[in-house]
């Protein structure tokens, strides 16, 4: 299915394929490179929030825990 954020049909973004693939290499580098856990002094609250039309969740933080240390990561980025 088409995103309709990008258009359909005759007005669609030509910049649509690019986008969609830059968000994923961007994603695959985050998850690649950090862990995400839930904070220890935060619980994440996993009942969704019905006081709207379209129930969501809260809002929760994270940490990102580097998988190695800084320096190696930033050396691999600038290659």
């Amino acid at each position: 299915m088409d995103q309709l954020s990008m258009g359909q049909l005759t007005w669609v973004c030509p910049g649509m394929h690019f986008a969609n693939r830059s968000i994923f290499i961007a994603l695959a580098l985050l998850f690649w490179s950090f862990h995400i856990v839930e904070r220890p002094d935060a619980p994440i609250d996993t009942t969704p929030d019905k006081d709207n039309v379209v129930a969501h969740l809260q809002n929760f933080e994270v940490d990102f825990v580097p998988h190695m240390e800084e320096m190696r990561l930033q050396e691999m980025i600038d290659m």
